[in-house]
């Protein structure tokens, strides 16, 4: 349900090495060891009911916990592959271990070497696990590689060898991500829409390619501020310098950068800029909407707040391409889309516009 539940502590990095079983247990003892292991849990009710800064430390406290048990199922998991290799439920079990290894092993280059071995064998030994542990060889360089080349070509083998996985779309998507060359993500996601049309990661891509093709152009939207109930459009704010904002309240970054936000909207205001946030936050019925409005009075946050509701499946966000946030758009005075790349750099593109925009009109300063 939360997005930072994928968070894991580098102090977890030792973790993976799986432990020497008991003397003579059996499949079925480890299976009831693996099943023993606690999962921690959630409580929403208090969780919503703290300060930004202590749902920072129980996110992180949370995730701790979190990851110390998949790790010591993986352990687990790793015994019964040696106990009983040819286990059935080992189909289903591996690759929750790869999963928490991957995490596990985050800056470790021989634990990840380690990993890649252990996957290579599933993958070369075909069986039912052979497309989930490429699919895995391939999460893991593109979750840690720096090599471009290796990037692309673990992206390519995959779609190659697996073009019809029901993963493959997440491939496409990661990998457009992580290359560098704009050409190669654009190929990426031309073939990503070509080849699953209907898959949400090819929505995603569609946003993409907008946010490329739409610079220069009109820019519209109309909502009702969830804080004011006013309607709020480009046409009521003909004429500003608009900066986009999409965040979330459990968005630490997002967060993070609110007071400068808050500094550089009371800068700039006065003199034709107007703020608008996107906001990506849960549905009302997991507490979204209240942790939007609480947020927004106790931190003093004036401008408007289009509240979508759907996290990261709304539509208004999924059809710009947003996969990460926070993420700053900023309109013209005319209505067009000048910047979607506009996070750190609202100091330097707002005096810009706001002097066209005064050049235009014929108003000096």
């Amino acid at each position: 349900m939360f997005r930072w539940l994928s968070v894991v502590p580098a102090a977890l990095a030792g973790l993976t090495a799986a432990p020497a079983p008991a003397q003579d247990r059996s499949a079925e003892e480890i299976l009831q060891a693996i099943q023993a292991v606690q999962m921690p849990t959630v409580d929403m009710q208090a969780y919503r009911a703290m300060s930004p800064e202590d749902q920072a430390k129980y996110r992180n406290d949370y995730s701790a916990k979190l990851n110390a048990a998949q790790v010591k199922q993986a352990e687990l998991i790793g015994e019964l592959a040696k106990v009983d290799p040819t286990n059935p439920i080992l189909n289903q079990l591996l690759p929750m271990r790869w999963q928490a290894l991957m995490g596990a092993s985050s800056g470790n280059q021989a634990k990840l070497e380690d990993l890649r071995k252990e996957i290579d064998g599933y993958a070369a030994g075909g069986g039912r696990l052979a497309a989930t542990a490429a699919y895995f060889n391939t999460l893991v360089v593109l979750q840690f590689s720096q090599d471009q080349e290796a990037i692309v070509k673990a992206v390519e083998s995959f779609i190659e060898k697996y073009p019809q996985d029901q993963r493959a779309p997440g491939v496409l998507s990661i990998g457009a991500l992580r290359v560098d060359d704009p050409d190669v993500a654009l190929a990426f996601n031309k073939k990503l829409i070509e080849i699953f049309p209907d898959s949400r990661e090819a929505q995603r891509a569609k946003g993409s390619l907008r946010q490329l093709e739409a610079v220069g152009k009109p820019f519209e939207f109309e909502f009702t501020d969830a804080i004011s109930g006013k309607i709020i459009s480009n046409k009521t704010l003909k004429g500003k310098v608009i900066v986009v904002d999409f965040w979330a309240t459990w968005c630490g970054p997002c967060v993070a950068e609110m007071p400068n936000m808050k500094k550089i909207y009371a800068q700039y205001k006065d003199q034709g800029v107007e703020f608008i946030g996107v906001s990506l936050d849960q549905p009302v019925e997991q507490g979204g909407l209240e942790a939007l409005k609480t947020f927004v009075k106790e931190n003093e946050i004036t401008w408007p707040q289009y509240y979508q509701g759907k996290y990261w499946q709304s539509e208004f966000s999924s059809s710009w391409g947003i996969n990460a946030i926070p993420a700053i758009f900023v309109v013209d005075a005319e209505g067009n889309l000048f910047s979607t790349n506009a996070r750190g750099k609202l100091e330097t593109i707002l005096p810009e516009l706001l002097k066209k925009a005064k050049a235009g009109t014929g108003e000096t300063k």
